[in-house]
C-alpha cells in the first residue's frame, strides 16, 4: 500500500483517489500524479477562498504586491494565462497550514511561493542565486 503525506494537515494516508486528487495521468503510462494536499485540506481551502472572495473582490486594475504589475502587463510580459486559465489571473493566497488568507496575488507569483514550499528562505536564496549568476 502506497501512502503520502498531505503537505496542509500533515497526515499519513493511503494514496487513493478517495485521499488525494489525481492531478496529472501520463500518456507514457507512468504513474498518475496526485494533488500534494488531501481532499479534505483541499475541499478547506476551496471554502477559505471562496469566502475570501466573496467579502474581498479584486479591485479594477489590481496589481500584484510582489511582481507590482496588472493583468494587462502580465500578459504582455507572459504572452498567456498560465496552464489556459482564462478565468483571471489573479489568485487568493493563503496559509495551507494556519488558513489565513494572505491576499491577492497573481498566478506567477502564487506559483513561485508554492514551488518554495511557502518557505522565504527558499526565496532569499533563489535571489541571491539570480543576483550572483544575472551579474
Amino acid at each position: 500500500m502506497k501512502t503520502k503525506v498531505c503537505v496542509e494537515c500533515g497526515l499519513e494516508k493511503e494514496l487513493t483517489i478517495e485521499n488525494f486528487e489525481i492531478w496529472y495521468r501520463s500518456s507514457a503510462g507512468k504513474e498518475p500524479r496526485y494533488a500534494n494536499s488531501c481532499k479534505v485540506c483541499r475541499k478547506k481551502s476551496v471554502m477559505i477562498i471562496q469566502e475570501y472572495k466573496k467579502h474581498n473582490p479584486l479591485p479594477d486594475n489590481y496589481e500584484c504586491p510582489i511582481c507590482n504589475k496588472n493583468e494587462e502587463e502580465i500578459l504582455k510580459e507572459t504572452g498567456a494565462y498560465q496552464h489556459g486559465i482564462k478565468k483571471g489571473i489573479f489568485n487568493v493566497d493563503h496559509n495551507h497550514k494556519t488558513g489565513e488568507v494572505r491576499g491577492w496575488i497573481c498566478t506567477y507569483c502564487n506559483n513561485m511561493i508554492a514551488r518554495a514550499r511557502d518557505n522565504a528562505e527558499i526565496l532569499r536564496n533563489g535571489a541571491k542565486y539570480l543576483e550572483e549568476k544575472n551579474g
